[in-house]
């Protein structure tokens, strides 16, 4: 019972609670945004939304158990992607889950739900990391089988 009664006096005193003025809480809190964002502009289709929160140089690597493939690099292959992937997949959503943010990288785990070409529904789950640099993203690495 000590031990607790020492904790909640550190608790009190400030110690391990969040500070917002901190600058790695903010920078935390804006990546967090940002994909935020980036989700809200994938659910809603909204491609020059998705392509403003992405560097010049970004790049998306995609990787499955026995690869490493350079996806796309670029606003314009990016832009191009995500239009075609609209046209293929128009009642596609995501959901993240298990968002972490560490220095510059979030980390999350997605669900994507979508209508098939036979009218039925169908999910796939994935990690991601996302590299954020200058509060664009910069990289992305998607690990899906």
């Amino acid at each position: 019972m000590q031990f607790l009664g020492q904790i909640l006096i550190l608790i009190l005193a400030g110690y391990g609670s969040i500070n917002v003025n901190d600058p790695l809480t903010t920078r935390s809190t804006d990546i967090t945004e940002l994909v935020l964002d980036q989700v809200d502009a994938f659910n809603g289709r909204n491609v020059d939304r998705l392509v403003a929160n992405i560097s010049d140089d970004f790049k998306w690597y995609w990787i499955s158990s026995d690869s490493l493939i350079l996806e796309l690099e670029g606003k314009p292959a990016f832009a191009k992607s995500m239009t075609a992937y609209f046209e293929s997949y128009p009642s596609v959503t995501s959901t993240i889950d298990d968002l972490v943010v560490v220095e510059n990288r979030a980390m999350f785990r997605e669900s994507v739900t979508y209508t098939t070409a036979n009218d039925s529904v169908a999910r796939s789950e994935a990690a991601a990391i996302y590299q954020v640099d200058d509060s664009l993203i910069s990289r992305v690495w998607y690990f899906i089988d």
